[in-house]
């Protein structure tokens, strides 16, 4: 699925559910259920994994890198925040289509201005190189395709230094 949350679920590493469409009317708060996320299912009740006689059930389980699927389209990935990049790197993209510089920004807590003035224009772009370097490393030598920033400016409110951003609705 290619919905919103399910893309920044899995570039934070979170599991989620999406498109469960009417769970919120069939399922109750308390209630035990068991998700399997290979087939798409809800069940009732907690399920034990079924266990096969072959092989060793009680050895470590090896993970298995993910298998990039023969397409004729580039397949690409958003990226958020630099400290998905690999994670998102080894999901075999063929590069990202959007690196958004205003995540970067906004993880800073302070407006741009604030955080020239607290540390300085150098460290202000330090700051934005090495979270595109740290990007570009990643998936090099795949393509990488930056967005410098396309925040609105209500965004910039609720940082330090943006209490004279207009208000604006978005």
């Amino acid at each position: 699925m290619t919905s919103h949350a399910a893309i920044v679920s899995r570039e934070l590493g979170v599991p989620a559910v999406v498109g469960a469409e009417d769970a919120t009317q069939k399922l109750r708060d308390g209630e035990t259920v068991t998700l399997d996320g290979d087939k798409g299912t809800v069940e009732k009740g907690a399920k034990v994994p079924e266990t096969s006689d072959e092989g060793d059930d009680d050895g470590p389980v090896e993970a298995h890198s993910a298998v990039k699927p023969m397409t004729g389209t580039e397949v690409k990935v958003n990226v958020s925040i630099p400290e998905a990049a690999e994670r998102a790197a080894a999901t075999g993209a063929d590069g990202v289509g959007l690196l958004r510089i205003e995540h970067m920004i906004l993880s800073t807590d302070k407006t741009p201005s604030r955080y020239v003035e607290d540390h300085g224009e150098r460290a202000y772009v330090d700051e934005i190189v090495e979270g595109v370097r740290s990007v570009a490393e990643a998936f090099y030598p795949r393509p990488v395709r930056v967005r410098t920033l396309d925040a609105p400016s209500d965004e910039f409110r609720q940082l330090q230094g943006g209490e004279d951003e207009p208000s604006e609705h978005n």
